[in-house]
This record gives structure tokens, sequence and C-alpha cells, in this order.
């Protein structure tokens, strides 16, 4: 009898739980709706400090917010729209109709589910860090792009002594010199597209030098392939924080600093040497010699101007199928040879100056 007892004791107790349940979802409909409100609004707060630091992340920072904080904000979004349809249905209802009893029960369960799906957001919404630094730039592909690109054999063996000089551990610093017009700018261009492609580096910052050497400006523009600003004045605070931005980033940078005219003082740019878990590697053009020379380039790859079949093929790409004209091509062919010498008479000439 005391066994049956408490078999027949067991069997209501689960009979029970659940009837206890759904009569609880009947009675407590509008006590599940008020603690469910309050709950939204504890969720409200979390989402709008999260909505703050994002926006700061973006506008301030210049990052990118997390996937997941942006599909935590849209599911917070939608539990809005639930809870606010639920008020508004319970207030339509009468509690003093009979007939509104299922409708009583239904929005007292779904305010129940509604309030164990709030805790659980609420418990999900306080991240660590809701946005991560942005990847550069795609402006990057069209300062390579190199439409015009032709390849020669002297050429080329420039492009594998530079490719090389990258894959080099030890060398830092990579000089590419040449007279004004020889296609320096166009070799670099092509060198780190490869480099990039051959998986050597994962952002590449190219910045035009010229002949006004203004630091400020340098550092502005390599932070914008880098994807940020400087905000700071001192061209000393703005070297740290670029230094701090490229050695955060997990990628491997390669910075080419494009027609430099003056010796330029890398540690006032502040771009960091190779060292554990840092690769930074610069390449410099130069029309001096003598520039890569004083400023220590590890290797210095020098691109002159030829007198033969290459100059006449590149003259004949920029001047069109024309030149090959019987009528012509005897003077095409001299002008193309007159314009090599002046080029090396003027190459000459800047390396005595």
């Amino acid at each position: 009898m005391d066994l049956l007892n408490t078999i027949t004791g067991v069997i209501i107790d689960h009979a029970w739980a659940p009837i206890r349940c759904h009569f609880g979802y009947l009675m407590s409909y509008k006590h599940n709706i008020n603690k469910l409100e309050r709950k939204f609004d504890e969720l409200d707060a979390l989402r709008k400090d999260v909505q703050r630091e994002g926006d700061a992340a973006r506008l301030e920072r210049l990052e990118d917010v997390n996937n997941v904080v942006q599909t935590w904000l849209m599911n917070v979004d939608r539990m809005e729209a639930d809870v606010k349809r639920i008020k508004e249905k319970a207030l339509v209802i009468s509690n003093k109709h009979f007939l509104h009893i299922c409708l009583h029960y239904k929005l007292g369960k779904e305010a129940a589910n509604h309030i164990e799906t709030t805790d659980d957001l609420i418990r999900k919404g306080k991240f660590d860090r809701v946005s991560h630094k942005r990847s550069p730039p795609s402006t990057i592909d069209s300062l390579l792009f190199n439409e015009d690109y032709v390849i020669f054999n002297s050429r080329k063996s420039h492009e594998e002594k530079i490719l090389e000089a990258l894959k080099d551990d030890v060398v830092h610093l990579i000089g590419l010199c040449g007279m004004g017009g020889v296609g320096k700018t166009t070799l670099v261009k092509e060198v780190a597209k490869q480099a990039r492609e051959h998986g050597l580096f994962g952002e590449v910052v190219m910045v035009t030098v010229s002949q006004n050497k203004d630091l400020k400006k340098i550092q502005n523009d390599i932070a914008e392939c880098l994807g940020f600003h400087l905000k700071e004045e001192n061209v000393e605070v703005r070297a740290i924080k670029l230094a701090e931005r490229i050695i955060a980033t997990e990628n491997k940078v390669l910075v080419i600093l494009d027609d430099l005219w003056k010796m330029l003082d890398l540690s006032k740019v502040r771009i960091p040497r190779p060292q554990v878990g840092i690769t930074c590697k610069v390449v410099i053009t130069t029309r001096n010699k003598d520039i890569c020379e004083r400023m220590s380039c590890q290797e210095i790859v020098e691109l002159k101007t030829s007198l033969d079949g290459e100059s006449w093929s590149l003259f004949r790409s920029r001047a069109g199928d024309a030149v090959e004209s019987p009528t012509i091509r005897e003077l095409a062919w001299n002008v193309a040879r007159e314009c090599a010498v002046v080029c090396l008479w003027h190459w000459w000439f800047l390396a005595q100056h």
C-alpha cells in the first residue's frame, strides 16, 4: 500500500507540474507582461550602451562593428517589436470578459517565454569588444593598377631582384633608383602586386613623397592606406600612433615611399624595423642613387635607360602602330634613340650633381 501511495504521489506530481505551469500563464499574465517590460528596459539600456560604443568605433576609431554585435542588435530590435505587440494586445483585451480567458493564457505564456529570451540577450550583450580594426581600403588596388605595364627582360630581372630582397629576412630597406620617367613607379607597383599575390605581405602602403618632404603629409598618407586617421598635431606623437598601428596589425606590411628627392629619416616617421612577430619592410624610389646610400638601403637596384630594342618597343607601344609605316619608321627610330640618349645624359648629369 505504501508503494502504491508513493507511485500515486509521483504520478500526481508529474501530472500537476505542467498543469500548474499552464494555469500560472493564465492567472499571472499581467505579472508576466509587467516583468517582461522591466526586463526589456534593462535590455534597452544595454543596447544603447552597445550602440554608443559601436558609433564611437565607426566614427572616431574608424573600426568595423563585429558581426556578432550587429546580429545581437537586430535580435534586440525584433524583441522590441514583440514586446510592443504584447503590450498593445494586453491593452485591448478586457480582463472582465470570460471569453478573453484564452487570450489571457496566450499572452501570459508568450510573455513568460520572452522573459527567458530577454535574459539570454542580456547575458550575450555584455561584449568584451564590439569592434575590430578595419581592413585597408581597397583603393590600394587602384594605386597598384598598371594598365600599360610592359614586360622587358631587363625589367624582369629587376623585379626578381627586388622580390628576392623582400623575401630576405635580413633586408629591411630597399632602394630603386633611376632617372625620371625611366619606369621606377611602374616597376615598384608591379613588384608590390606580385608580393601581395605571393602572400609576402598582407598590407601595402604606397606614398608619393616628391620634392615636398612634409612629415605630417607622409604620416597622413600612410595612416589612410592603413585605414585610420591621425588627429594629433605633434609629429612625434603621430609617429608613435603610426608605429603602434603597424605593430598591432596581424599582416606583414610593405611601405613604398615613391619619388624621394631628398634623404628621409625613417625614424621620424617611426616605421618599425623587423623584429620578432613584426614584419615591416620599406622600398624607396628616387632619381639619385646617393639617397639610397645615405639612407643605408641594404639592397639598391638601378633602373637604367636602354638604347637597344627595348627602348624602341616602349616607344612603339606609346606612339602606336603608325611608327611601323615604311615612310616614317626610320624617323621614328631616330627619335626613339635621341630620347634614349637625352635620358642617359640627364641621368649622368643628376649623378654628377
